[in-house]
């Protein structure tokens, strides 16, 4: 591989994760208005309302975390 490629390939795994960054907001974003917006709806059942908040909960967690290791490898790079 020259120079050239090497340049590219580290192009497309910036772009990429700009682009997983920026999903990955999105998503954070939707996903804590629909958890505070499962607060104030009256559940079906008992259970969907305990499904929600520990459903949202765990998924605010873990896009959470994948949020962070991209934007520190974001920043890794571009350092």
């Amino acid at each position: 591989m020259n120079k050239s490629d090497i340049k590219s390939k580290e192009q497309e795994s910036n772009l990429g994760n700009w682009v997983l960054a920026i999903n990955l907001i999105a998503l954070l974003f939707f996903m804590v208005y629909q958890f505070l917006k499962s607060f104030n709806e009256e559940p079906i059942v008992k259970w969907h309302y305990y499904f929600n908040i520990i459903g949202y909960g765990w998924g605010l967690l873990f896009v959470s975390i994948f949020l962070f290791f991209t934007i520190k490898n974001l920043i890794n790079k571009t350092s």
